[in-house]
């Protein structure tokens, strides 16, 4: 009777193991999963848009810049060369009370003024890099491939007259040769219309025209243009 007793308690806490408050371990261990599986779509999910907010700063950062060395060159008949550094960022005032930085490297954004007249530029270029790769305006500037020096850039501002910056090569998309369609030739008889071999033809026929059948009949409903050989 001892022997049986420890058997089933062995049978009883064996099957506690398999089993927690009636869940089986497979069944908690996939709940597990799925939980996991959420949690990293979520972090890919809130990367994204992290990415996306620091992209804006970026656009907006370039832009406030843009009007300052506007303002800059209206004043002076040149733009600015070099721009102040963004730390301190007070190199432009009263054009622009701080010059941002990059919001994760704090560095400054790349200017590159007019590189024929250094002493008095006439136009700009200012580049960032934006770590959203699917953004749309990459493809809009032409910076798939990168742009600007060594083409480390994919995003990019310029003054009104400034010349296109440099672009990475964009691959050449192989030009299909054009499908040459086949020439099918239709005739009518006892008011049908239907296709005819090329050779030989009957008169008239019409090329590529599969409802030639209004041709077929006349008005008062009798076949007409009969292609005869």
């Amino acid at each position: 009777m001892g022997i049986r007793k420890e058997i089933n308690l062995f049978r009883n806490k064996n099957k506690f193991a398999h089993t927690i408050y009636g869940f089986t371990l497979i069944e908690i261990m996939i709940v597990i999963a799925i939980i996991c599986v959420l949690l990293i779509l979520s972090y890919i999910v809130l990367a994204t848009q992290l990415a996306k907010g620091r992209d804006s700063k970026r656009k907006s950062d370039i832009y406030y810049i843009q009007e300052a060395v506007e303002e800059y060159e209206k004043d002076h008949d040149c733009y600015p060369n070099p721009l102040p550094a963004c730390n301190p960022g007070d190199g432009l005032q009263p054009y622009l009370n701080k010059i941002p930085c990059d919001p994760v490297t704090k560095s400054d954004y790349d200017y590159i003024p007019d590189t024929d007249r250094p002493a008095c530029p006439q136009w700009y270029w200012i580049f960032t890099e934006l770590e959203n790769k699917n953004d749309a305006q990459i493809e809009e500037l032409g910076c798939l491939n990168g742009c600007g020096p060594d083409f480390d850039f994919n995003y990019y501002q310029t003054s009104p007259n400034a010349p296109e910056p440099p672009k990475g090569d964009v691959p050449a998309t192989q030009t299909p040769d054009p499908t040459i369609t086949p020439l099918k030739y239709y005739g009518c008889f006892s008011g049908d219309c239907r296709e005819i071999p090329p050779d030989p033809l009957c008169h008239p026929n019409y090329w590529n025209d599969p409802s030639c059948d209004d041709l077929c009949i006349n008005s008062n409903g009798d076949p007409q243009n009969e292609c005869e050989y």
